[in-house]
């Protein structure tokens, strides 16, 4: 409920600093802690890795500004649960940025995290920037056992992260939007959880849609394409549209009856060519480097969708498609 959410500059409350936690340090976890350092410089802030970076880091924006990021508050993701002081904050935010083959992980984390922070008094929120298919339902259950909040977040920007000799250099390839909502279509908070002095967040009602759209995007532009490096755009004029549309439709019967429609799908995926043309995809660019972690996590997401279908013609359609793909390596 929005009682656990009082604004932050309640007058009644003694104010205590805000702990920001960024889980992951990959291309958007970089990006999205330069930004909150920018904005919310008063609050603590961590980011918390696998890897810690022993290069310096700079931050290229849409302007290919280029800035170093001056962070040396880097924590070890497995020793998030030993944070010190952390009953000391009103309100600890975690933004989390892992990619999508460890959207399973991301919920241990969490469910690690609940326990950490569950003897805190003031709010714990999360903020949940995975690629990839959740179940919503999950948001819910540990809302209620953690007394938390959680925000369905959805990235349409492109990042990368590019590792040099000398620097990592992390780079905004396409745009500034963020999709955010709420289970159970909350409403509006007006605590100040995101950084929006650079990216434009926007409230969607139907946010888990938007992540089902985006899934089937992200995986049309890397699975087609496979390991070469193209811009979205040449992508979409490599790919017949009347496949195109027969995707959307097969892809939505994977889903409840009338959850997701054909035209929502298709609106979603014109609208990432049209903001995205010139970036080059997440899945298609790891690929490139050997790193085929993503492609097989949207692969085996969708064989899992169509395998659970009740209508046979839609699993036979996919299992084609998949076969179809895979024979032209």
């Amino acid at each position: 409920m929005f009682s656990l959410l009082p604004p932050l500059n309640n007058p009644t409350q003694k104010k205590k600093q805000v702990l920001r936690i960024v889980i992951g340090g990959g291309a958007l976890g970089l990006f999205m802690a330069y930004r909150i350092q920018q904005e919310f410089p008063e609050s603590a802030l961590y980011i918390a890795s696998k890897t810690i970076p022993n290069k310096p880091i700079f931050i290229e924006d849409l302007n290919n500004h280029c800035n170093h990021f001056l962070f040396k508050s880097f924590i070890n993701i497995f020793d998030l649960k030993n944070l010190k002081n952390s009953n000391n904050y009103e309100t600890i935010i975690f933004y989390i940025c892992l990619p999508p083959e460890e959207i399973d992980k991301s919920r241990e984390y969490i469910i690690e995290l609940g326990n950490k922070f569950c003897s805190l008094n003031g709010r714990k929120i999360v903020v949940f920037l995975n690629n990839g298919l959740t179940n919503y339902q999950y948001f819910a259950e540990y809302e209620n056992k953690f007394n938390s909040f959680f925000i369905r977040s959805i990235v349409i920007s492109g990042f990368v992260r590019i590792i040099n000799k000398n620097n990592i250099l992390v780079k905004n390839t396409s745009g500034k939007n963020i999709y955010y909502g709420y289970y159970n279509s909350r409403k509006k908070v007006s605590v100040k959880i995101f950084p929006k002095k650079y990216f434009i967040f926007k409230y969607k009602k139907n946010i888990f849609n938007v992540e089902k759209a985006k899934f089937i995007t992200n995986f049309i532009l890397g699975f087609f394409i496979k390991n070469k490096l193209l811009k979205n755009k040449e992508i979409y004029n490599l790919i017949s549209p009347i496949l195109l549309d027969d995707i959307f439709v097969n892809y939505s019967y994977l889903f409840l009856k009338n959850e997701i429609k054909p035209k929502f799908i298709k609106i979603y995926f014109e609208q990432t060519i049209k903001f995205t043309g010139e970036n080059i995809n997440s899945i298609s660019y790891a690929w490139y480097h050997g790193n085929t972690k993503p492609i097989e996590y949207f692969l085996a997401k969708l064989q899992e969708l169509s395998y659970l279908s009740n209508s046979s013609k839609v699993k036979v359609f996919f299992e084609k498609l998949i076969s179809l793909n895979n024979s032209s390596n």
